[in-house]
């Protein structure tokens, strides 16, 4: 069976370190992985009528993370099946649990001491829609010293 593995990002180099938990934790497994990016949508109707998920994603994702992922791409392409970015537009749980069916999400991915932040100001913090999902959560002890990057330590 396909692992299909979700994974909230902020669009910071940081939030990579989980496909890289997400790898580890299913060894010989080729996954599908979706990184997810919550975004409130504007009621304007001529807004949304020019509403580009790629525009958007060219706003919010710095060239820093962009280059990450193509590291990881490059780096673990014999464990990736797929690797896409969605946006989550939903305004409730059940929107958010028809988004996990359709995407067929097996797992979800965090770090639980991570702060999400971001400098688009319509994004928001999925994580209590996260915590309120059925799925399997794989919580990442997220660590950090004050001069290494930040360290993952396993724990379900």
């Amino acid at each position: 069976m396909q692992e299909t593995i979700l994974i909230q990002t902020d669009f910071r180099v940081e939030s990579l370190i989980l496909i890289k938990s997400a790898i580890q934790n299913n060894p010989g497994r080729k996954l599908n992985i979706v990184l997810v990016h919550g975004v409130e949508l504007t009621d304007s109707i001529t807004e949304l009528l020019f509403f580009s998920k790629h525009k958007l994603l060219k706003k919010v994702m710095k060239e820093d993370f962009e280059t990450g992922l193509n590291e990881i791409r490059q780096d673990f392409a014999g464990n990736i099946n797929s690797l896409r970015i969605e946006l989550f537009t939903g305004y409730n749980q059940s929107a958010f649990n028809n988004f996990l069916e359709a995407n067929k999400i097996s797992q979800i991915f965090l770090a639980n001491d991570y702060a999400f932040k971001s400098d688009y100001k319509n994004s928001k913090d999925l994580a209590l829609f996260i915590s309120r999902s059925v799925q399997k959560k794989v919580e990442i002890a997220w660590a950090r010293s004050e001069d290494s990057y930040p360290q993952l330590v396993m724990s379900h």
